[in-house]
């Protein structure tokens, strides 16, 4: 009796009536199969399931992916921080590996000058803003909460305190997307390749930072990394009115634009107290406004507020270079040769030194766009380029979002 029981459990109504079961079809190869997993009440089959690409963000296998990401992270997993939002910084360097490690590329937070004192290490951050243009259809808080996704899954490290990358919300445009600081190893070594994915994902997702109106790319540096003779330099510089046709060029920007977002004119109240401002931040808020070229208002970081928002890749990586190289440069040359009328044939004299490091800065200043002037040859960095793509890199563009290599050259 035990046994009978046991078996009827085991059948279902159909078999029990011989009721004949609709098999239901596979929704990716329509073939009626028996059903292994379901998406918002679709099924698919066994075959098909493993067929499936997998989400990067939640690493689960999905119908619907689009660049990487399915569409319930999209629109759940990340949502974008408000304007206010400012985490602890989290600062990446490259760390010890005692197999692995190339000479001279391990970070420290400090490091010992040819005197004895100890330095701190030049770190830099990035704020990244970008917008869509007027006319998109797109939901935006659907886009929203894809970008912030991107920007989570590219810019995660193992852990969370790895994190480069976050992203929130911009009163003078869609969304702004900021880094934690990082050292110049880093970013030699695995920020840029970060960024140039980042920048591609965002183009992808039909975003905008060159050609809009309102986006602008702003860099800090850390404070300390600077004695505040070098920050008076750098000052000197940047604000002397000689240089100004050359910022206005490397900024990218309209001249309406840059004295609006990142006033590159210096009051006499400014000059008169120059030296305690590069002291105290809280000098430099009493002396000075927020939107000037060079912001001195924040404890820790001096902001380089000048370029025009971006997400040409080569264009981006000049604006990095432009900075690093700055602060490199008032390192080594005195505070009569910047104030004298000297300062800029100093300057593209490094550069010229130092190519190697800044191939994207040295290409731009000497291969004029749109009437800007040209302020050097760099034959060298010419040379290395079209060795690289004879046929096109004539058609490579820096005043525009879709004109980088990974652009031009994918396209040819």
């Amino acid at each position: 009796m035990n046994n009978y029981l046991k078996k009827i459990r085991e059948l279902s109504l159909s078999d029990i009536f011989n009721i004949p079961v609709a098999i239901p079809d596979c929704f990716k190869c329509g073939e009626p199969k028996d059903l292994y997993q379901h998406f918002n009440g679709v099924g698919v089959c066994y075959d098909c399931f493993g067929e499936l690409s997998i989400c990067s963000y939640c690493e689960r296998r999905s119908l619907n992916i689009d660049n990487g990401i399915c569409d319930q992270c999209a629109t759940r997993s990340a949502s974008i921080n408000g304007y206010g939002y400012k985490p602890e910084p989290v600062f990446h360097r490259v760390r010890m590996n005692r197999l692995n490690t190339p000479p001279l590329l391990t970070d420290r937070s400090y490091r010992v000058d040819n005197k004895g004192y100890s330095r701190h290490v030049w770190h830099a951050g990035i704020e990244i803003e970008t917008d869509k243009h007027s006319n998109s259809d797109e939901d935006p808080t659907y886009m929203g909460r894809l970008i912030a996704s991107l920007v989570s899954l590219i810019g995660r490290g193992r852990t969370s305190k790895e994190q480069l990358l976050y992203s929130k919300t911009d009163c003078t445009c869609a969304v702004e997307i900021v880094s934690h600081p990082f050292s110049w190893n880093y970013w030699k070594l695995y920020g840029k390749e970060l960024f140039k994915t980042l920048v591609q994902k965002l183009k992808d997702n039909n975003l905008y930072g060159y050609d809009t109106h309102n986006s602008g790319m702003h860099i800090h540096v850390s404070r300390k990394a600077l004695k505040v003779s070098e920050i008076v330099k750098l000052m000197s510089f940047v604000y002397n009115p000689d240089n100004f046709q050359f910022i206005l060029d490397v900024s990218q920007r309209h001249i309406e634009r840059l004295e609006e977002w990142a006033n590159p004119w210096m009051d006499t109240d400014s000059w008169e107290n120059l030296v305690k401002m590069a002291k105290s931040h809280q000098e430099a808020r009493y002396h000075s406004q927020r939107e000037t070229a060079i912001n001195l208002h924040n404890r820790n970081t001096i902001e380089f507020r000048i370029f025009k928002g971006t997400l040409n890749f080569m264009s981006f990586c000049k604006n990095v270079e432009f900075v690093r190289s700055l602060c490199l440069w008032v390192k080594n040359v005195s505070l009569d040769v910047v104030k004298n009328g000297d300062g800029l044939t100093s300057y593209l004299s490094f550069l010229e030194k130092n190519y190697n490091d800044y191939e994207n800065l040295c290409y731009f200043l000497s291969h004029p766009e749109d009437g800007r002037k040209q302020y050097g040859v760099y034959n060298i960095v010419t040379e290395r380029w079209t060795r690289e793509n004879p046929d096109n890199v004539n058609k490579l563009k820096f005043n525009t979002d879709k004109g980088s290599k990974e652009d031009v050259y994918s396209n040819s």
